[in-house]
């Protein structure tokens, strides 16, 4: 089996992972403008090289609470149906290919989580939860508002 290629990353105190095939970019955020009506999980718009983004939360999606915006939050670009869209997250740690792939989940994953857990990698004697980005779009409350 070829090495995959994995970025890492933390939301909400979890160790992630996700293909690279499935983001754009990671980037630095500036201004988000709030969205009327929209899920607590949808923060807004913001401008990116001529490109509107729909502002994800991911811990919105799996805690209930707000990422604190702070003044330049890090999202991860991805275009998923024909829409672009920034995930919040609250670290990147690595973009490294990983000898094995993606491994079942072992033991319990918060409930949480469970919508999004693929399996499991091991990175640096650590489990990352295996994500993909598409299905934190894919949710009822995300695909009304794409």
């Amino acid at each position: 089996m070829n090495d995959s290629l994995f970025l890492f990353a933390t939301v909400a105190g979890t160790d992630i992972a996700m293909p690279t095939h499935e983001l754009e970019a990671v980037v630095r955020l500036g201004e988000i403008v709030p969205i009327a009506r929209t899920a607590p999980q949808v923060r807004g718009l913001a401008a990116l090289r001529s490109r509107v983004l729909t502002i994800i939360d991911v811990r919105t999606l799996v805690t209930g609470e707000l990422t604190e915006m702070g003044t330049s939050p890090l999202a991860i670009v991805a275009e998923v149906e024909g829409h672009t869209y920034g995930l919040l997250i609250d670290t990147v740690s690595d973009i490294c290919p990983v000898e094995g792939g993606i491994l079942p989940v072992r033991g319990r994953v918060r409930a949480a989580w469970e919508p999004y857990a693929d399996g499991m990698i091991l990175y640096e004697e650590r489990l990352h939860l295996a994500v993909s980005i598409p299905d934190f779009i894919r949710q009822p409350a995300l695909a009304a508002a794409a």
